[in-house]
């Protein structure tokens, strides 16, 4: 699996993860709350396969999969989310160094009692 940074093309993933034909990549977008104007970054993850049309001769991509796909998937989902949860952490921290205003997160679950919790 290989890691590719393109931070600095507007409009493309900023991260790809590769194994074999399969492809996850990690796109960064901003959203802002309409109440506070606070722009937040948010990531998102696609997945594609690859595949060689042979009536275009091309090469092509689909986001149909195997079962045999589903453990390369696993392993670059895990990877992307990994890179997806640090890019995050990332951002607020330089928000917070730059001095920018930044609302608490807190996990849905977390003002609930652990016993409804662990019912979901």
């Amino acid at each position: 699996m290989t890691t590719q940074d393109n931070s600095s093309k507007k409009s493309a993933p900023i991260a790809t993860f590769k194994s074999g034909l399969i492809q996850a990549n990690v796109w960064e977008n901003e959203i802002t709350n309409p109440n506070t104007g606070e722009v937040k970054p948010i990531f998102n993850i696609s997945l594609q396969r690859s595949y060689f049309n042979k009536k275009k001769n091309e090469w092509d991509h689909t986001s149909s999969f195997s079962a045999e796909d589903i453990p390369a998937i696993q392993d670059l989902l895990r990877d992307a989310h990994r890179f997806a949860k640090d890019a995050k952490q990332q951002a607020l921290m330089q928000r917070i160094q730059s001095g920018s205003q930044v609302s608490p997160v807190i996990p849905p679950q977390a003002d609930m009692p652990q016993e409804a919790v662990a019912a979901q």
